[in-house]
């Protein structure tokens, strides 16, 4: 009877805890993937062929650019939304449209020219999604493995209108 009644609250507690690390990550930023896959870049280091600058790193705690926080292994579905959030809003701060996360816990931005990465590198299937399986090509949240790097763009709302003059009373036309 003790057994049953432990067991209870040990479920009781794993469900509270779901709750607790649900997800309550909430993005400013609007992005999608570039690519089908993961790219795995020439330089075997790192994608800096394909994004030269890292502007944070979720796994070194030496590094000059670490986040502060660490991959969270234990929670992955919520911290993959939560790493590719940080990534988008930090490459936007930073003047950047596309960025990748890379080695399941760096985001990496910069120039990127899709035209080059496409003769520099390869489309790879080592990048992961939600509960540590192959990312699909519809999956939202996906990261690049080691040597791999998953690349996004940033949805940026345009106005048309910017760069033309307005023409009846303040009104755009086309």
């Amino acid at each position: 009877m003790k057994a049953v009644q432990l067991s209870i609250i040990v479920i009781m507690a794993f469900i509270h805890l779901a709750k607790v690390h649900s997800s309550d990550i909430t993005c400013s930023s609007k992005f999608k993937r570039v690519s089908p896959g993961s790219l795995k870049a020439n330089d075997v280091k790192s994608g800096q062929d394909l994004l030269p600058k890292m502007l944070f790193t979720d796994r070194d705690e030496t590094s000059s650019v670490y986040s502060n926080k660490n991959v969270k292994w234990n929670d992955w579905n919520n911290y993959l939304e939560d790493i590719a959030c940080r990534c988008a809003e930090s490459a936007a701060k930073n003047g950047y449209q596309y960025f990748g996360i890379q080695f399941y816990g760096e985001c990496w931005s910069g120039p990127f020219n899709q035209g080059n990465a496409v003769l520099s590198s390869v489309i790879s299937d080592k990048c992961l999604g939600k509960d540590y399986k192959k990312c699909s090509d519809f999956a939202e949240y996906c990261v690049g493995r080691a040597d791999t790097i998953l690349i996004y763009k940033q949805q940026i709302d345009v106005d048309d209108c910017a760069n033309k003059p307005c023409q009846n009373g303040g009104e755009c036309i086309d």
